[in-house]
């Protein structure tokens, strides 16, 4: 069950960015990148943003930070974060914090369960970061997301790491 629901993910995740490309091959410019639309439900906007930070420096540096600013509400800042960054600063950010794992394109992504959309503009996702070559869950992650301003948006991340050095991450308490 949870390998086709990992499945089902990766086939989301890979629609929404065969979207992305559809609209760029129409005109828009590629670099740009993909921008908040009506269209996309929520689970397609975070497998957007994941895969856009898991290639940062495509189609050139700090493309994957920046659309994560892109996606995401006006109040959204990451835990331990100065405040709203831009996307050179936020990339330099989670390089040096438990974020980076977002930057890392060896790690496995899972998205555990469904989408749960608390309302019409409201829903939330939980999601898995592994270690490389199928290792570990390294960090779960619950995304918040806000219908708004054309489509979803991030609002908030809450994030659990388990790897000892980030332990239990910026803002958390260790589980029992």
């Amino acid at each position: 069950m949870l390998l086709s629901v990992a499945a089902s993910a990766l086939c989301t995740i890979d629609s929404a960015w065969a979207r992305v490309n559809e609209q760029a091959l129409r005109g828009r410019a590629l670099w740009d990148g993909p921008q908040p639309s009506a269209s996309f439900a929520p689970r397609e906007v975070l497998g957007i943003v994941v895969d856009a930070m898991r290639r940062n420096g495509e189609p050139r540096p700090h493309s994957g930070t920046a659309c994560l600013l892109r996606f995401s509400t006006p109040d959204f800042v990451l835990a331990g974060a100065p405040g709203r960054l831009s996307p050179e600063a936020l990339t330099d950010f989670m390089v040096l914090t438990q974020y980076g794992l977002l930057l890392d394109a060896e790690g496995g992504i899972e998205l555990p369960s469904d989408c749960l959309e608390l309302d019409d503009n409201e829903a939330f996702q939980d999601m898995a970061l592994f270690g490389p070559a199928g290792g570990d869950v390294e960090a779960k992650l619950g995304w918040t997301l806000k219908r708004g301003g054309g489509g979803w948006r991030i609002d908030s991340l809450t994030w659990h790491d388990f790897r000892p050095k980030f332990r239990p991450g910026i803002g958390q308490e260790e589980w029992p």
